[in-house]
């Protein structure tokens, strides 16, 4: 399998971005534990109660009713990383918005920049010195990152309008990409499954059938093809395999099983102005050709120096990692 390309001007941008990024030192982690637990306490709350109802309360309302939303999970290969290591899709996400509100201002965004994102990664609940000040024990750490960026993912799908852009080539089972913001997007009155678009091209080892039937937009938008266990799964090899008509059955009963699980889909209720809670932290305000939203122009895939065209030693990493690469829509 090959990475997805990349425009080389964001994957340049991008890697600065990776690189600016640093983990929380253990005097920056004290002073971020010690305003999440005073204002927990203010309200009489739990740091867990406080921080999970925090983010069902931040602002992630866009600004520009005609901005473009962008969602991100996981990482891709970069040959300017070492082996091993690779760059993750959120730092590609805040290069794409980075350029094009430079192109038209107001005309792009991703979850970690909006206000709410820049709110609740200001807590660094990521950090693994965050959680040693927090006295949060084994995983709940994580499972409490996990929770909040979860919440706030799933009001920014919620909140989003028109067109938007999945920074992923699949979306993988169990991430917050696959089980929050796609159902939340495609019950969205405002987006709907028409408006999700991928930026990248479906796996190029696919077979070509799959890659044509399977590798659009609304299938991806749909369909998970890594876990055969798991829900809403389609394996591209034995659905290339089958006779047409088959194919067709196969799509049918997707679209079934995802009409019935949206059903349930449950939005949040979006908070009124000014909700905030006391002692947070205030922050100013067919198969589709390959997507390079707004301008973007596909070229084939081949691993260049400066470009992300590298192969992939593995799809999904197998847990998180420390630092901004897993800030914002959670394990992905």
């Amino acid at each position: 399998m090959s990475a997805p390309y990349i425009p080389e001007d964001i994957g340049r941008r991008a890697l600065g971005l990776r690189d600016a990024d640093t983990p929380a030192t253990d005097e920056q982690a004290g002073r971020i534990a010690d305003r999440i637990m005073t204002a927990a306490d203010r309200v009489g709350m739990s740091v867990p109660e406080y921080v999970r109802e925090r983010a069902r309360r931040l602002n992630v309302t866009p600004e520009n009713p005609d901005v473009k939303s962008a969602f991100w999970s996981f990482e891709v290969p970069h040959p300017d990383l070492p082996p091993g290591k690779a760059l993750s899709n959120m730092y590609i996400a805040e290069a794409w918005a980075e350029s094009e509100n430079e192109k038209v201002p107001g005309s792009a965004r991703y979850l970690e920049g909006t206000r709410g994102g820049r709110a609740l990664g200001n807590l660094r609940l990521w950090d693994t010195a965050v959680h040693r000040e927090l006295n949060l024990q084994g995983d709940e750490g994580w499972d409490l990152a996990k929770s909040a960026w979860s919440t706030l993912s799933q009001r920014y799908a919620e909140a989003a309008k028109g067109e938007v852009v999945v920074f992923a080539q699949t979306a993988f089972p169990g991430t917050v990409l696959q089980t929050t913001e796609l159902p939340a997007l495609r019950t969205n009155p405002e987006v709907g499954l028409d408006n999700i678009k991928f930026a990248y091209a479906a796996p190029d080892d696919w077979p070509p059938v799959a890659r044509e039937e399977l590798g659009t937009d609304a299938v991806r938008a749909q369909a998970q093809f890594a876990l055969k266990d798991k829900p809403l799964h389609v394996d591209p090899a034995e659905y290339a395999a089958k006779p047409a008509e088959e194919r067709t059955a196969v799509l049918g009963k997707l679209s079934a099983d995802v009409a019935e699980a949206d059903a349930s889909h449950v939005r949040l209720t979006p908070p009124t102005a000014g909700t905030e809670l006391a002692g947070a932290q205030q922050e100013g305000p067919t198969a589709p050709t390959p997507v390079w939203q707004m301008g973007f122009t596909p070229r084939p895939t081949a691993a260049a120096k400066g470009t992300s065209a590298a192969p992939v030693a593995a799809p999904e990493p197998a847990g998180p990692v420390v630092g901004k690469a897993v800030t914002g829509t959670g394990l992905g």
